[in-house]
Formats: C-alpha cells, sequence, structure tokens
C-alpha cells in the first residue's frame, strides 16, 4: 500500500466513522442530559476512531478494532493480544473523561414548581396516509 493510498482509506473511514458516530449521537438523544449518554457517546468516539499498528514489520497505523479483529480472524486469537491493550486504554481514558466531566459541567436541571404554559387549544392534524 502505497502512503496515497493509505492516506485515502483514512479519509473514507473518517468520513465513514464521522457518519456513524453522527447516527449514534441522534440515538443517544432520550438518555437525558447525564452520565449515560456522555458515556455512550465517548465509549463510541474513542472505539472507533482509536488508531493501533496495523502491521508490525510497518509503520502504517489502523483502526484499533479493526485490526484486533483482522488479527483474530487471519492469525488467531492469540493475534489479538497486540492491540487489545490499546483499545482498553482507549475505553479507559473514556470512561475517565466522561465521568470528569460529569464533575465538572453540571447540567440543567428542570424545576417541576414551575409553571410550564400549556397549548391545549391549538388542534392537531394527523398526517394522511
Amino acid at each position: 500500500m502505497t502512503t496515497h493510498q493509505y492516506i485515502i482509506a483514512w479519509a473514507v473511514y473518517l468520513v465513514g466513522a464521522l457518519g456513524c458516530l453522527a447516527v449514534w449521537w441522534r440515538m443517544t438523544r432520550p438518555f437525558g442530559q447525564g452520565f449515560p449518554r456522555r458515556f455512550l457517546r465517548l465509549i463510541a468516539a474513542f472505539a472507533i476512531l482509536t488508531p493501533a499498528i496495523s502491521n508490525p514489520g510497518m509503520g502504517f497505523l489502523g483502526p484499533a478494532l479493526l485490526v484486533c479483529l483482522f488479527d483474530g480472524l487471519s492469525h488467531g486469537p492469540e493475534a489479538m493480544l497486540r492491540t487489545t491493550p490499546v483499545i482498553f486504554v482507549s475505553l479507559l481514558v473514556a470512561t475517565l473523561l466522561a465521568a470528569l466531566t460529569g464533575l465538572f459541567i453540571k447540567t440543567p436541571k428542570t424545576d417541576s414548581n414551575t409553571e410550564q404554559p400549556k397549548n391545549t387549544s391549538r388542534i392537531r392534524k394527523e398526517p394522511a396516509l
């Protein structure tokens, strides 16, 4: 693989990864403003975007999860041990980052005593099928 092909492959991967993260960002919206949503988003981002050395004889990096999966399928489960520490460290960093942001960033809480305006006089139109 030439350097030009390597850069194109990473560009394609990053576009796809950002698309997956955008969908995941949208899927975790119902989890509220707290730790679970932040934790799931960071875990997904770190898992998808963490690089690892794809071949020990070469200097090219690849996505750590894909390198681990490919090593396991082609060389056996023992070869997966080369990239698993990289994955676990990145997931640990994501967990610590989610916990630290939870300590320093306060989420706004809704007050149940405040009166919310209710607009019940408006007729709701159902979509026609």
